[in-house]
């Protein structure tokens, strides 16, 4: 079973997967995903969410766009973050209250990305920081420690494995996961 990643979700993608022939994963938290949270539930798979848990929002609700069967615009995960690291915004992130709702369903995982969502590390002991961090995030605010993680950007340092598994990391996703973008394309030239 091939597994797909989804970071920003175009409801035309609906339309063309047979969900059942794939794993699920979703990257970073954008809200986009929680924006298309009733289209997604629907599907009867086990979908696993990586959360960067330095990107998502602990400060309340507020007003946020809710799906009324209404496309919406989001800013896709690489404007999503230079925006983040340029502006210290995280309103195209999940917020804590959004990432609470999503764990609610049956069939869903969420996983660690990282706390500071880091391409290149310059040591082992940033790795280990980095993944100490993210866990006491989870362990703060969602009263669980993840077992699945996702490198992000798809990179995997040396010893970064070792320090997952130090850490309580059953499962590791990367590169060998397929972009939902690029199996549009496949599919469409079928």
């Amino acid at each position: 079973m091939k597994t797909l990643t989804i970071h920003g979700i175009d409801p035309n993608f609906f339309g063309k997967i047979q969900w059942r022939d794939y794993n699920l994963t979703f990257d970073d938290g954008l809200f986009s995903q929680y924006y298309y949270w009733p289209l997604l539930k629907g599907i009867p798979i086990t979908k696993i969410f990586f959360i960067t848990t330095n990107l998502i929002g602990i400060d309340g609700l507020g007003k946020r766009k809710k799906w009324k069967g209404k496309m919406q615009e989001f800013p896709d995960c690489f404007e999503a973050l230079d925006d983040y690291r340029e502006t210290g915004n995280r309103e195209n992130y999940m917020r804590l209250e959004e990432l609470q709702d999503i764990m609610q369903e049956h069939n869903v995982v969420i996983g660690g990305h990282g706390h500071n969502h880091i391409k290149y590390y310059h040591n082992r002991i940033q790795i280990e920081q980095d993944i100490i961090s993210m866990m006491d995030w989870f362990e703060k605010h969602l009263a669980m420690r993840p077992k699945y993680y996702a490198y992000p950007h798809y990179v995997n340092p040396v010893g970064m494995d070792a320090i997952l598994k130090k850490h309580g990391i059953e499962k590791t996703f990367g590169g060998w996961r397929i972009e939902i973008e690029q199996e549009i394309n496949i599919l469409s030239n079928v």
